[in-house]
């Protein structure tokens, strides 16, 4: 019985065992997938799919959206969220998710949302999986690609579907308001984005409380 008081008690300290073992770089399982730790704060894990999970459009028609606005957030939001069991939807944190202009083109990135899932934005694709100040530095000079490729972390940016790395969306906006911005499958940040209704992958994100 003492052993098992002693046991209970550090589970408390540290947020259980699953929260002492997890680091961030991690990869875990919850509802059934796979997902890397991006960041720990506060008792809760940021987490990413290690894979796409599927292929699909931003905004089903050519028109103006934002990520408020967009087909790809209701999505993750009602019928991908329902996937998950009662007991795994009580972990997953409702998020306030800022949706900060494109750095380089200025399209608005559109009101700020409330979230359970999301996509990650430039910015936190660029400091959780690259490094941030190459996207500061701002676009480069005139008739260059307007892309970032970063050295670190390009194992984690590349992502598959159906065993084939795959180009996947960001939640910010691109070169203009028919557009959002994404990663490459070869893992290379596209600031200028795609317009819609191009297809590419779909790679959630959420604040897993631990």
């Amino acid at each position: 019985m003492r052993k098992l008081l002693a046991l209970c008690l550090a589970m408390l300290l540290c947020g259980g065992i699953y929260a002492c073992g997890t680091s961030v770089g991690d990869t875990i399982r919850f509802g059934g997938m796979r997902w890397h730790v991006l960041e720990l704060r506060d008792g809760r894990a940021l987490l990413i799919s290690e894979e796409i999970i599927a292929l699909d459009t931003y905004c089903n028609v050519f028109e103006a959206a934002t990520w408020e606005e967009s087909d790809i957030r209701r999505w993750l939001n009602d019928e991908f969220y329902n996937q998950f069991s009662q007991r795994d939807q009580v972990r997953i944190a409702q998020t306030h998710v800022i949706n900060h202009d494109n750095p380089w083109y200025g399209t608005a990135g559109g009101n700020d949302t409330t979230d359970h899932i999301f996509l990650l934005s430039l910015e936190e694709a660029a400091s959780w999986i690259g490094d941030g100040q190459w996207l500061r530095n701002g676009p480069p000079e005139p008739g260059v690609e307007y892309r970032i490729a970063f050295e670190q972390c390009i194992s984690v940016r590349i992502a598959q579907f159906n065993i084939k790395a795959e180009s996947w969306w960001l939640r910010s906006p691109g070169a203009n308001e028919n557009a959002a911005a994404l990663v490459s499958n070869l893992g290379t940040l596209v600031v200028d984005g795609n317009s819609f209704p191009a297809i590419a992958g779909v790679r959630p994100a959420l604040w897993l409380e631990l």
